[in-house]
């Protein structure tokens, strides 16, 4: 089992937030986490992408249990393990495209060489279908292309999971549709298992299984 998350408990100041909640995820899987808005959803993905920690239970990843790493050592596994995508796509603006994706690069413990990093970056960009643009700068994009980058980014160190918060919350339908298709297709084509959490049902229904979270567990699980 690729990710097991038992009985998270997360409480900011007095207030729950987090209850129970206690999910698997097998290599190459595809899992979406709805659910109200305040109901938790990013908190649950924080906590497993070590962003966050939580008050109670465990996140473990391959076996290994992020509550008993030190930060930098937290750090190592997120970069080596984990791939982010954000609702805003976090794009450095001074940065160019081909830069951006290869930013992670910099967080390994052991750097990949420069010509394959670049070669790699390259290759991650033609499959989001951005190939042409590697040397503009982020202002120089839509929104959707934005996103698309950020995929390649999270990319970019070969994850195992990649843990997508609302990727497609500001984009128009359009744009939405594309990025869904390419996270798929990565997933497909790379076998990196996917956790999105989405207030949107379509994107939802593409996913291999649904969980709904409500009242800080995982009320529901359901087939697309």
């Amino acid at each position: 089992m690729l990710l097991d998350v038992r009985t998270l408990t997360k409480r900011y100041g007095t207030v729950p937030v987090l209850n129970g909640v206690s999910l698997a995820l097998d290599a190459g899987e595809t899992l979406a986490i709805i659910g109200p808005s305040g109901c938790g959803k990013s908190t649950v993905l924080n906590c497993i992408g070590g962003l966050d920690r939580p008050d109670g239970g465990s996140v473990l990843i391959d076996g290994v249990d992020l509550a008993g790493l030190d930060d930098a050592a937290r750090a190592r596994m997120r970069a080596q393990t984990i791939g982010l995508v954000f609702q805003d796509h976090h794009l450095l603006p001074q940065l160019s495209v081909s830069e951006n994706v290869l930013l992670p690069t910099l967080a390994l413990a052991q750097r990949t060489p420069r010509a394959e990093a670049d070669a790699r970056a390259r290759a991650l960009l033609d499959q989001v279908g951005l190939g042409a643009v590697g040397a503009r700068r982020p202002y120089e994009l839509s929104g959707g292309e934005r996103q698309r980058v950020a995929v390649a980014r999270a990319m970019i160190n070969r994850p195992r999971l990649l843990l997508a918060d609302e990727p497609t919350g500001a984009l128009d339908q359009a744009a939405a549709d594309a990025l869904a298709e390419t996270l798929l297709a990565l997933n497909r084509e790379h076998g990196t298992a996917l956790i999105i959490v989405t207030h949107a049902a379509a994107l939802a229904r593409r996913m291999g299984r649904v969980v709904t979270l409500a009242g800080g567990v995982v009320s529901l699980a359901l087939s697309p």
